[in-house]
């Protein structure tokens, strides 16, 4: 018995003696680093509420790319055009010289619709429903240009197409 309480005591007290640093390593301090892509300014002025999921994920890849590690862009070409694709629609993004993103156009197609847009159509267009759907995004200067939603309806063996200018439901 003495023998354990012996073991334990010496095991106890080398644990703790080993998990103290005493003083051989005090650790390093950093500074805060904040990494944030080089296009905030253009993320910030294309996202809202009414803007569809899969424009989230292809306007991230747009502002993330960086145009100056590229060997086309190293060639002095400037302004400088990049397409991106995604499963519903496409961003052509023009770069500057210092690689950001000076205008944009982005156009999606049968998109799953943020539930503004879906809520704004069933009060104004009661009983009819979405076939097709086009999302139309213009982007300049740090401004939007255009931005709308084209939409078919169908109701009973009729259809009708409706434009959602969001420039003018945002402002309003």
């Amino acid at each position: 018995m003495k023998a354990l309480i012996m073991v334990l005591l010496f095991g106890l007290t080398s644990l703790g003696f080993a998990q103290s640093n005493h003083g051989i390593f005090d650790g390093i301090i950093l500074e805060d680093v904040v990494v944030t892509p080089l296009n905030m300014d253009y993320l910030n002025t294309v996202r809202d509420e009414w803007t569809p999921k899969k424009a989230l994920q292809l306007q991230e890849r747009a502002a993330r790319f960086d145009i100056r590690d590229t060997e086309e862009f190293k060639d002095g070409l400037s302004p400088f055009a990049v397409e991106f694709y995604g499963s519903h629609g496409k961003i052509k993004a023009v770069y500057s010289e210092e690689g950001y993103i000076i205008s944009a156009v982005e156009r999606f197609k049968n998109i799953a619709l943020p539930a503004a847009v879906m809520e704004m159509v069933c009060e104004e267009h009661p009983g009819w429903a979405i076939v097709a759907d086009k999302y139309i995004n213009q982007y300049s200067d740090n401004d939007i240009v255009k931005r709308e939603y084209q939409l078919k309806l169908s109701k009973d063996k009729l259809n009708k197409n409706i434009t959602i200018n969001l420039l003018a439901v945002v402002k309003e």
